[in-house]
């Protein structure tokens, strides 16, 4: 297996897709994207990752002759894109237009079938690129929002190996913190570097670390063959979110969501482990890049107290450590997103 390169240049997208040698491929892209696309060759829109509708655009394009798929957009083109080369058995490029997820480089696809969405394995794109200026481009608010969200969906990690030890151990303060930290290093490598800064930063340099955090994260689970390391079950409890709420991709972002569960289980650690350090950590790098921390900042994406307890008692059905702590649910959001934080942040 060849891994992916990551490659960054300066140049436009358009420029970036014409290199990849659009004459001879079909692009798989967003409606954001589908604009500038369309007009360079043969393309298609993806609205939504159900099983059943990818299913109907690949067959109208099956009998053309294209010997590359490229997947241009965010997360959804991106799945879509890796799906479609699955299916056709075709050479996979890749060009993120934002950064919403740490997942730009993996071969599994996100899919929506029969109520339910599945992680399945797809195809490894030859290789990532990344154009800086469409990553840039655009209203700083909302580009520092997408960072933000792959961030948030990097930290994920951290919470999936905390619930993978929980697993093992049955308890919290049993888990070797030296084992979280070698398995979740990437992670805290970020958070070490979010909470270095005096403000969140839009640059050159910003949008190529978090693009390497990414392509590492998505490396990671390539090597492992499965993503338990990276989506526990905060990606389940963003899932169930989804499911009974049906929020907009654009207002509540995945990484915004799956942000929830990370500091949700982070608290819970630190109670147990009667060592707030990781929980203050990660709300400090939430603050610093925009990424939920109260109730009204929940409210403002459109999550509200009852979506996240009768979503955390779902999640509870098929996760051992939420069926502990679904019936106290209330309290513990109440602890980590209400209004009297300084008490439970303490060092013990």
């Amino acid at each position: 297996m060849t891994e992916p390169k990551l490659k960054f240049t300066s140049t436009s997208l358009s420029t970036v897709l014409k290199g990849l040698g659009v004459k001879r491929a079909l692009l798989v892209t967003d409606t954001f994207n589908h604009p500038l696309v369309s007009a360079l060759g043969d393309s298609i829109v993806v609205t939504t990752n159900t099983k059943k509708y990818l299913n109907n655009l690949l067959v109208g394009f099956s009998n053309q002759k294209h010997d590359v798929i490229i997947a241009v957009g965010g997360c959804l083109a991106l799945d879509a894109g890796r799906y479609f080369a699955k299916q056709t058995q075709k050479l996979l490029f890749i060009v993120p237009t934002i950064l919403s997820t740490s997942c730009i480089s993996v071969d599994r696809s996100v899919i929506h079938s029969k109520g339910r969405y599945f992680s399945i394995k797809t195809t490894l794109p030859h290789s990532v690129h990344i154009s800086i200026p469409t990553i840039l481009k655009g209203n700083p608010l909302i580009v520092r929002k997408w960072v933000a969200s792959g961030l948030g969906d990097l930290f994920a990690n951290i919470s999936a190996v905390l619930e993978q030890e929980y697993e093992r151990k049955l308890d919290f303060k049993n888990i070797s913190s030296d084992r979280v930290n070698s398995l979740a290093y990437l992670s805290f490598e970020a958070l070490a570097w979010v909470n270095s800064w005096k403000h969140f930063r839009l640059d050159k340099a910003v949008v190529k670390r978090a693009a390497r955090f990414s392509h590492l994260s998505s490396l990671s689970v390539v090597r492992e063959g499965n993503s338990k390391l990276s989506a526990g079950s905060e990606h389940a409890l963003y899932y169930q979110l989804l499911i009974n709420e049906r929020y907009s991709h654009e207002l509540a972002t995945h990484g915004e969501l799956v942000s929830i569960g990370t500091l949700f289980i982070t608290y819970l650690y630190g109670k147990s482990t009667d060592s707030m350090d990781l929980y203050r950590d990660l709300r400090h790098a939430y603050k610093k890049i925009g990424l939920p921390t109260t109730y009204d900042e929940l409210e403002s994406i459109c999550v509200r107290r009852s979506h996240l307890v009768k979503a955390i008692r779902q999640v509870g059905t098929h996760s051992r450590l939420y069926s502990l702590i679904a019936p106290q649910s209330t309290k513990i959001l109440d602890a980590v997103y209400g209004y009297n934080h300084a008490k439970n942040i303490s060092t013990h």
